[in-house]
């Protein structure tokens, strides 16, 4: 509803410097895994997106570590990026958070570890991820979550390579929301993955499809007790795990 959208933008402090709805990059991660690189880039984001009247703005968690919340918000102000533009949260309801964060037009990762299940939570409340898979299992959940949840070339939007390409990615749905909200006349509050990828690819995935995920452990755990029995026997078991289907394949 574009209206509640609207409305709740304003009540939580997510506009522009002329007061209407901004263009919302967000990031619910703990801020141990912000790292320097990290911020940077998002400073570097927020500097390309300040267009005034038209600027984006920043929001993270406060609650778990408020003096952190407020020192980064003190350091962006040494970037030219006003405390206006770095928005700080307190703890959501647990039982229309989903809800709140969905007004987020993009999810900014934290490369070095990434959400996990907070970015299983962006994705289920629409809100497209912008990462940059690295080395460690811990920074390639998020690029994971998306090439299992998306489409090959539409994850390919979101996956940032390098520090210049997640950059760029991040500016660029900035632009493409811009562009839209001109064209069409629907404010730049408007987000979400299907106005990245065009169409509702999620509803083609079984990611976020409770029964699905229910069958599936219940295979998981007929198999593991196969595997034990078979141990006992002095039997061994080889498990190939196939990749999973998309609902239409």
């Amino acid at each position: 509803d574009h209206a509640e959208v609207k409305k709740m933008k304003k009540e939580q402090g997510l506009v522009t410097s002329s007061g209407v709805p901004a263009f919302t990059y967000c990031c619910f991660n703990l801020l141990y895994k912000v790292d320097r690189s990290t911020f940077s880039s998002w400073m570097n984001i927020l500097q390309s997106t300040s267009k005034e009247g038209e600027e984006s703005v920043m929001w993270v968690l406060r609650h778990s570590s408020p003096k952190a919340a407020e020192a980064l918000k003190e350091r962006a102000a040494r970037y030219g990026v006003s405390a206006d533009r770095f928005v700080l949260a307190d703890r959501f309801p647990g039982d229309n958070h989903l809800v709140v964060k969905s007004v987020c037009n993009a999810f900014l990762d934290t490369p070095m570890y990434n959400g996990h299940g907070t970015g299983a939570d962006a994705l289920w409340s629409g809100t497209p991820i912008v990462t940059m898979p690295e080395e460690r299992m811990a920074s390639r959940v998020a690029s994971a979550l998306l090439l299992t949840s998306l489409s090959e070339s539409a994850a390919s939007l979101l996956i940032g390579r390098s520090r210049e390409e997640y950059e760029g990615k991040a500016i660029a749905l900035y632009h493409s929301s811009l562009d839209r909200a001109k064209s069409t006349g629907v404010g730049m509050w408007q987000g979400g993955v299907q106005s990245v990828i065009g169409s509702d690819e999620m509803e083609a995935t079984n990611v976020f499809n409770t029964e699905v995920w229910v069958n599936l452990f219940e295979v998981g755990l007929e198999l593991t007790a196969e595997v034990e029995m078979a141990k006992e026997k002095g039997e061994e078991y080889h498990i190939v795990l196939a990749p999973p289907h998309r609902q239409d394949d």
